[in-house]
């Protein structure tokens, strides 16, 4: 999305091919990030109260989910999307909490609810454990990086804190990407310090690489054993990080 504005992208040649108006127009919608269902062949919008659901092949509007309704279960808005190709079900989330839909009823499939995070980031459904995991900040006074585990068998919640005993505690917030290879969940602890969390028993392991700077983002897939962080210092700047150099360096 950008602004209020589904577009359509050609990635063999970063093109854009078309786009359409969001529906329930929302002028933040450039922070909510649509995911695709391949099920349906349908792209969730997330937008706060709505998620406006769209053709994948047409970008022809199909229906919305109101959050903000009894149908919304434990989750009163939309931040994000995560998709679980797994179960054909879709998990969409606030910092509130979280509800699970079947992606062609709508009908709610679990719920469930956040009692200590400020914000939440990005996510990605981990299908090797059958978890779905959310990147997120802790609330005061315990404002530390933390990561939502949800077990999509039988929707229950795990909270794990990315913090180092030690640390300066100059970053209470963490993106997510998912390493497939390891079957790790790469983050940034509390320390500014890559971390990654072993996605077999929620163990934390840091590592001696820095990002020195704020407002960053952990962009949620890992490509060619690479992970990508963005940041609003340097004129926007990212920043791209071999794996086997971090873990070796670590």
């Amino acid at each position: 999305t950008i602004g209020t504005h589904l577009i359509k992208y050609d990635i063999s040649n970063n093109t854009a091919t078309s786009k359409v108006s969001i529906v329930h127009s929302n002028n933040t919608a450039r922070y909510y990030t649509p995911a695709f269902e391949p099920s349906t062949d349908k792209v969730f919008t997330p937008l706060g109260q709505y998620v406006d659901i769209f053709d994948a092949a047409t970008l022809a509007y199909s229906g919305s989910i109101n959050m903000a309704t009894p149908s919304g279960g434990n989750n009163n808005a939309a931040y994000i999307v995560i998709v679980n190709t797994d179960d054909d079900e879709v998990l969409i989330a606030s910092k509130e909490g979280f509800t699970i839909f079947n992606p062609v009823t709508h009908a709610i499939t679990g719920t469930g609810l956040f009692s200590s995070y400020s914000e939440i980031t990005n996510g990605r459904y981990n299908s090797a454990e059958g978890k779905y995991y959310i990147g997120a900040a802790g609330s005061s006074p315990n404002s530390k990086p933390k990561i939502a585990v949800i077990n999509a068998s039988n929707n229950s919640l795990t909270s794990v804190e990315i913090s180092e005993s030690g640390g300066n505690n100059n970053n209470r917030t963490t993106g997510i990407a998912l390493d497939t290879v390891r079957n790790f969940i790469w983050c940034m602890n509390d320390d500014r310090k890559i971390a990654s969390l072993d996605c077999t028993d929620n163990s934390v392991t840091h590592y001696d690489t820095t990002f020195a700077g704020t407002n960053y983002a952990v962009m949620p897939y890992v490509l060619n054993d690479k992970l990508f962080i963005g940041s609003q210092v340097d004129n926007n700047s990212g920043k791209v990080y071999q794996l086997t150099t971090v873990i070796n360096d670590g």
